[in-house]
């Protein structure tokens, strides 16, 4: 019987703890006009080339969604991971909602149209309310005080101006310091929250030395001191949109330095990142879409290395990514600046075969294609419309080779026969030694090498979109 009573007991307990693992968010919203919601976390962040401009983009998923009614209720039965969440009326924004652990996950929130949501059962999320009214006012009065005084400017003499100026000042130090006091009271209120590092997240970084006086040089301070206030040891904070937005600011600093510099900063934000796993391959992720996705304007080469090499050298680094990594690594190490190209044999379009050192050119643009590929084909049409190149090609210092890699002979004889451009040379390797032995990089085609007269690289995976400047970097065309 003693037995049968303590199994009863244990069951009762597991039974407890499951339930005490349970989520439920109870929504009553009698004035929403909506007609589901949904409970969102980031699913990941889309980078975008608007006219070469880097941006990103955070992109939800839903982790729960419910018809609306004045009383909505989520359930999830396995309870919900700690982080950052949303609750989306159709497609407008209703509440944000941070989760710090898994215990006593039972929150209701109180919509109404024209107020701040107010949580029972979550303390951190009222918070999480106060905070953010509390730095939107203190924006809107710092921008009321700088509008202040450059209206005064027009029209104030400068002794009055310097007087104002003064008094400015200490309005914008007052303010500063009672928002920097509720920041730290609630940082005391709840010092292992997810908000306590959000806010220590958003602390402003000190303003740069006064040699920082170059576009560039600002670039390379913003993005090397971009985590200085960052708790990186927190790996909550990877859910947030705010840790996202930061390295969304990042990638786009490293995308505008020259590569003498954004790859030894790369490697320096990593190398901090590896303060918690969770964190280093979110960010990693988030910077990989932006530079090691080939076929992509902002791929850069020399900063996905040194990523890989990081990554690879990260003892936490998941065993999954660690083989993947160390593949994409081998492939991207292949066919740099300065290396030689092996010499492939080919067959040409008028039947002889050669090697690719037979090309007699002091520069060569080989172009590595599958006929029958769309974005080759359609690249491949921008090409021969490409002015500067033809000029380059007329002027007899640069020929260009297409080289078909796969084994469909029929398929480039068609190209020859009804694709093909008569003032480009064209060839197949017949061996399939591309593929067979990997030679290139081949995950996205096409692939565009500017080489020199010796079939060395000078350029690697060079962008169509960039021929013609490379054909007058390098003094190719004048």
């Amino acid at each position: 019987m003693r037995k049968v009573v303590l199994l009863i007991l244990g069951l009762m307990i597991g039974a407890t703890a499951a339930s005490a693992q349970s989520f439920t968010l109870t929504v009553l919203g009698d004035g929403i006009q909506a007609d589901s919601l949904h409970l969102q976390s980031i699913k990941r962040v889309k980078i975008k080339d608007e006219n070469r401009f880097l941006e990103g983009e955070i992109l939800y998923k839903d982790v729960a969604a419910a018809a609306f009614s004045p009383k909505t209720v989520f359930t999830i039965k396995k309870g919900l991971s700690a982080g950052y969440y949303r609750v989306m009326g159709d497609t407008t924004l209703l509440f944000e909602l941070l989760i710090s652990d898994k215990k006593k996950q039972k929150i209701t929130v109180n919509l109404s149209p024209n107020g701040a949501p107010r949580f029972e059962g979550s303390d951190e999320n009222n918070r999480y309310q106060e905070y953010r009214l509390a730095k939107s006012r203190l924006e809107y009065s710092m921008d009321s005080l700088n509008q202040i005084f450059q209206s005064a400017r027009n029209s104030m003499p400068q002794y009055m101006l310097q007087d104002l100026a003064l008094r400015l000042n200490e309005q914008a130090n007052r303010l500063i310091g009672n928002y920097e006091s509720f920041c730290q009271q609630v940082m005391d209120e709840l010092p292992t929250s997810l908000l306590a590092s959000i806010i220590r997240s958003e602390a402003p970084l000190p303003q740069p030395p006064a040699d920082i006086n170059t576009n560039e040089k600002y670039l390379a301070y913003s993005a090397l001191h971009a985590f200085d206030n960052f708790p990186l040891e927190d790996g909550r904070m990877c859910t947030t949109p705010m840790a996202m937005n930061r390295i969304i600011e990042v990638c786009y600093n490293l995308f505008y330095l020259p590569p003498t510099q954004s790859p030894a900063i790369a490697d320096t934000l990593l190398t901090r990142w590896q303060a918690n796993a969770d964190n280093y391959h979110a960010f990693f992720t988030v910077m990989e879409t932006a530079f090691g996705t080939i076929g992509v304007s902002f791929w850069t080469e020399e900063i996905y290395l040194v990523m890989l090499r990081n990554a690879l050298a990260y003892p936490q680094l998941e065993e999954r990514r660690k083989n993947y990594y160390q593949q994409v690594y081998e492939l991207q190490s292949k066919n740099l600046p300065g290396a030689q190209l092996p010499d492939i044999p080919i067959l040409w379009g008028d039947d002889t075969r050669s090697g690719l050192q037979s090309v007699d050119a002091e520069y060569t643009l080989l172009y590595l294609h599958n006929p029958d590929c769309h974005t080759c084909t359609a690249v491949r049409e921008e090409l021969s419309r490409n002015p500067e190149l033809t000029q380059a090609v007329n002027s007899g210092k640069l020929k260009v080779v297409t080289l078909y890699f796969e084994n469909d002979e029929a398929l480039w004889r068609r190209y020859l026969n009804t694709k093909a451009n008569p003032q480009w040379l064209h060839g197949w390797d017949y061996q399939g030694k591309i593929e067979s032995e990997q030679l290139f990089d081949l995950r996205a085609i096409p692939v565009i090498f500017l080489l020199d007269k010796d079939k060395k690289v000078i350029v690697k995976n060079l962008p169509h979109y960039d021929v013609s400047n490379a054909l007058k970097h390098y003094h190719i065309i004048p």
